[in-house]
């Protein structure tokens, strides 16, 4: 806990958000009790925010101080990184939506009988979505991550950002994502080609 203050007081916190961090901070281990907070899963920390701030209806001001006062926790403490993949605003709207109705008990995305939701379940749906979509490339779930990247790279965002994002440890995984780029970009159709001279 002294790591995160200190951390805090270097990066010149008002003493005001300081307090409040460390009340969060401190409410968080008191309800993890003698569980580690270093065993701690990213999808643990989700279930606990969605259990004492989604549902209890928590303003979203309110929520995102949580979150970003577990980060520098975990940062400061254990130099571990929460969650690498920023959530959608529409996206967070339509989960709110979904645990309001569903309930899920242990996991975000639960079977028909509770439990994690399998591989295979997740996979047969994704199917069903492209053929709904009438998108017949050959695509996995695994596709969406690629995309992502590829968006991402191809709206500017700078390659670095991509990687931690996406959790690579190495830029030279990244790196794959331009040659992806590269291609799309040269079958973009050059104006000069259409004017027919």
């Amino acid at each position: 806990m002294q790591k995160f203050i200190n951390l805090m007081s270097v990066r010149r916190y008002s003493p005001r958000t300081m307090e409040a961090y460390t009340t969060l901070v401190r409410t968080y281990l008191k309800v993890l009790g003698k569980c580690a907070p270093a065993r701690v899963r990213d999808e643990d920390l989700t279930r606990y925010i969605n259990k004492y701030y989604v549902e209890k209806g928590y303003s979203r001001s309110y929520q995102n101080q949580v979150v970003n006062a577990l980060k520098l926790y975990y940062s400061a403490e254990f130099g571990r990184k929460i969650g690498e993949i920023p959530l959608s605003q529409k996206a967070l709207e339509q989960l709110r939506v979904y645990y309001k109705l569903y309930k899920p008990a242990e996991y975000l995305f639960e079977g028909q009988f509770g439990g994690m939701y399998s591989t295979t379940s997740i996979q047969t749906l994704f199917r069903k979505a492209l053929k709904e979509c009438k998108i017949k490339k050959k695509a996995t779930v695994h596709t969406l991550r690629h995309s992502y990247a590829t968006h991402l790279l191809e709206s500017g965002t700078d390659l670095r950002i991509i990687q931690e994002l996406l959790g690579h440890k190495s830029s030279k995984t990244t790196e794959l994502y331009t040659h992806v780029s590269q291609q799309t970009k040269q079958k973009i159709p050059n104006p000069l080609d259409q004017l027919g001279l």
